[in-house]
């Protein structure tokens, strides 16, 4: 199993505080959090690269392009990878609580976004899983957590689970090739 090394978590910290202000000189009027739950539904949905949807985050300079494009290839790599190289590209642990509570909810936000980019409105034709796992993520976008007194401990259940959703999600929707997957069996 391939775990997530330290350098790949500050390269991750580094890249949502130049997202988050790339974004804020922008026409986005979201911040990394949901440019992330944006670019991670449109991953889900097996689009490949990024370029082309640039205009969903309402970007268009050139540096900012390669921001997106070096987030989005991070989040296909994660996605591809094991079940936990995938992160939530949150605020960091010590950020204050409503900061975090927020952020978590402009995540499943974004994937929403990202998710019915094209119109799709019925589920229907999803997997049972992809339906359930979506209509987590829309539900958890609705909590009011703020009233919720979990504390950190729900803070970090509800991440692990908005991970598993997304992951679940993205193996239900692409699944690896049969020779791919036939290349390890001799």
């Amino acid at each position: 199993m391939r775990a997530r090394s330290a350098s790949s978590h500050d390269n991750a910290r580094a890249l949502h505080a130049a997202i988050e202000e790339r974004l804020q000189n922008s026409d986005w009027k979201g911040g990394a959090s949901e440019a992330h739950g944006l670019l991670s539904a449109l991953a889900c949905r097996g689009v490949q690269h990024v370029h082309g949807k640039a205009w969903l985050l309402r970007l268009s300079s050139e540096s900012d392009l390669e921001l997106v494009d070096a987030m989005f290839g991070e989040i296909l790599r994660d996605l591809r990878g094991d079940a936990f190289a995938f992160k939530l590209l949150l605020p960091e642990d010590s950020a204050e609580r409503a900061r975090r509570i927020d952020a978590l909810a402009d995540w499943c936000g974004g994937f929403a976004q990202g998710f019915l980019h094209d119109g799709a409105e019925q589920l229907e034709g999803f997997p049972p899983a992809v339906r359930e796992s979506f209509g987590d993520i829309m539900r958890i976008s609705r909590i009011d957590i703020a009233r919720h007194n979990g504390g950190e401990r729900a803070l970090v259940e509800i991440e692990e689970y908005l991970r598993a959703a997304a992951q679940v999600i993205f193996d239900e929707l692409n699944p690896p090739s049969r020779e791919v997957a036939g290349a390890g069996e001799h």
